[in-house]
């Protein structure tokens, strides 16, 4: 059998999980979700809420380096990102588009 292969917010959310000697299930309830959901969200087949990376700063009282790391790990676990033109420079613009057309998404 495959082990599955968690997300960078995975790897992050076991390690919390293990320093507080706590379940799967423990810090889904924290969460307010089930512990499938959470687990899903950990292997990347469920998107993180948007609330979690405050959510779980408060609830684990994570200090600066700690909630830097957390941030670090929801964007690294991104499958999608929306990004909003409007309220960008136009060279940036030009920069995003370049990027999009090496990987053929434009």
């Amino acid at each position: 059998m495959k082990a599955v292969d968690l997300t960078p917010f995975g790897r992050f959310n076991r390690k919390l999980r293990i320093d507080h000697d706590e379940k799967l299930k423990e810090m889904a309830q924290k969460l307010g979700v089930t512990a499938s959901f959470l687990s899903a969200v950990e292997i990347g087949h469920r998107n993180i809420p948007k609330s979690w990376g405050e959510k779980i700063s408060k609830i684990y009282d994570l200090n600066d380096e700690q909630k830097q790391i957390l941030n670090n790990s929801i964007l690294r676990s991104k499958k999608v990102i929306k990004i909003n033109l409007n309220v960008i420079e136009e060279e940036d613009k030009n920069t995003i588009f370049k990027i999009l057309k090496k990987y053929n998404m434009q």
